[in-house]
């Protein structure tokens, strides 16, 4: 047996201890490395989703109060917190091309051009504190962001074919309603027809005996002398055309939040009449049915508050609509005070109307309408298949390039930790709406109450907790 040289036995255990000792301390260090890199990593992605969750809040309370805006480059409208991490904080900024908004700007602090009508929306989070050197660990989000609306740019748009039939008319008017005293007159022209359709002969089909007063379209590559059959007339210049762009109709979701929720669907008997408040979201969790002499008619909402709309009732429909006999709407009233949507499901949905008549907007894009038997309507509608059989549509132009549906929206794209800075941009302050009061005359000796202010922006050193 081997033997070490006398006295050299303990040096070599201590010398094997030290290479452990080392051994130890590297892996050590390397795990406390590593720690420390899942600790940024893991600070980070909460810092992150923090941001996300801020560009959520925005979009959220424009939603609510188009006037949410940022008053200054550096102003944040809300200083979010997290009860989940007390560390965590998010400071949001709303840079809104509204009308409505109480600041307006056009180009964002980092340069960002804003286009009329879109938002740009900053998240900036923070978690102070992490690590052995107390130091913060940030991320941005900024995205430009756009309404989810709808726009009824024709009287009857179907996406895929549009039939009007018998002794049916299609004609256009501005403002008001075609059945007011004094009524509203039609304008020549304006009652135009249009689909998506590219391929398919008479993919729109108007009957002889039936008028359209105004153009008709087919898809912008679309062959209109094969894709429009025309055996009626186009009024009184009405020509075949292509759209200039097809329509895009993207309608996948009920809303996220309703004020009234109808759980087994909505039934209007005979003779009887439901009243809806303007300003309000609706979910029918089934079919709506109208009755023989029964009605739908829109309130205006009583309270407000500045906010635009506030005429609009918006009922998202989760199954299919029946009006037999009845008025959809009051007919004394504009096309947009009632809008119904239909998102998309499997099977579609189909809205028929039998002898009936009414003053509204209906938009699905896996609608089939059916709109039969002398009906008589006012509005729009958009749907994937149409026929309007010996009925009348008429058509308010004031709706063109004016999207409608509850204010939605979408982000356009995310720009991730972009830090730039918060200052410059192009902001201009809205004047508050004033009340014009009456006419010349003495002043008056009690002016009242103030007419309301605009807040700038409405949610100011606001500070909001989320779970």
């Amino acid at each position: 047996m081997k033997r070490f040289p006398k006295g050299m036995g303990l040096p070599m255990i201590l010398f094997a201890c030290g290479l452990l000792a080392m051994a130890t301390g590297v892996v050590g260090a390397y795990a406390i490395s590593n720690l420390n890199a899942l600790s940024r990593e893991q600070s980070y992605d909460q810092a992150h989703y923090g941001s996300y969750s801020g560009i959520q809040w925005a979009l959220s309370a424009v939603s609510q109060d188009p006037r949410t805006c940022s008053a200054a480059a550096n102003q944040a409208v809300v200083l979010l917190t997290f009860a989940s991490n007390p560390d965590l904080s998010c400071k949001v900024f709303i840079y809104s091309n509204l009308a409505a908004a109480s600041t307006r700007c056009d180009l964002a602090p980092d340069g960002t051009i804003i286009p009329e009508n879109l938002i740009y929306v900053v998240a900036d989070s923070q978690i102070q504190g992490q690590g052995q050197s107390g130091s913060t660990r940030s991320a941005q989000l900024s995205a430009l962001c756009t309404p989810k609306q709808y726009y009824f740019n024709h009287a009857l748009l179907g996406i895929n074919t549009v039939k009007v039939l018998g002794t049916s008319t299609v004609d256009g008017y501005t403002g008001g309603s075609t059945y007011a005293t004094p009524a509203s007159p039609v304008v020549d022209n304006e009652g135009s027809v249009a689909t998506n359709d590219e391929q398919t002969p008479a993919a729109v089909s108007i009957a002889s005996g039936s008028n359209v007063n105004g153009d008709a379209f087919v898809g912008k590559n679309g062959n209109y002398n094969t894709g429009i059959d025309l055996q009626g007339t186009l009024l009184p210049s009405g020509q075949k055309k292509n759209l200039s762009e097809n329509i895009a109709v993207k309608l996948d979701h009920t809303p996220g939040k309703a004020d009234v929720t109808f759980p087994t669907g909505l039934t209007v008997g005979g003779g009887q009449t439901k009243h809806l408040q303007g300003g309000y979201t609706y979910f029918v969790e089934g079919d709506l049915n109208l009755s023989a002499n029964a009605q739908i008619v829109v309130d205006p909402n009583p309270d407000p508050q500045g906010l635009p709309q506030e005429q609009n009732a918006f009922v998202f429909i989760q199954g299919n609509v029946n009006v037999n006999q009845g008025t959809l709407g009051d007919k004394n009233a504009e096309a947009e005070r009632l809008q119904l949507f239909l998102p998309k499901r499997a099977g579609g949905h189909t809205f028929t109307m039998n002898q009936g008549s009414g003053s509204f907007l209906i938009c699905g894009p896996d609608l089939v309408a059916d709109i039969n038997n002398n009906s008589d309507i006012q509005g729009g509608v958009i749907a994937k298949d149409i026929k309007l059989d010996n009925s009348k549509m008429h058509f308010d132009t004031n709706l063109r390039n004016n999207p409608k549906g509850p204010m939605g929206w979408s982000v356009g794209g995310f720009n991730s930790d972009n830090h730039g800075p918060q200052t410059g941009g192009n902001f201009n302050n809205v004047a508050p709406p004033t009340n014009p009061g009456p006419g010349p005359g003495p002043a008056p000796t009690n002016p009242g109450p103030a007419p309301p202010m605009y807040t700038t922006p409405p949610y100011t050193s606001s500070s909001t907790q989320i779970p």
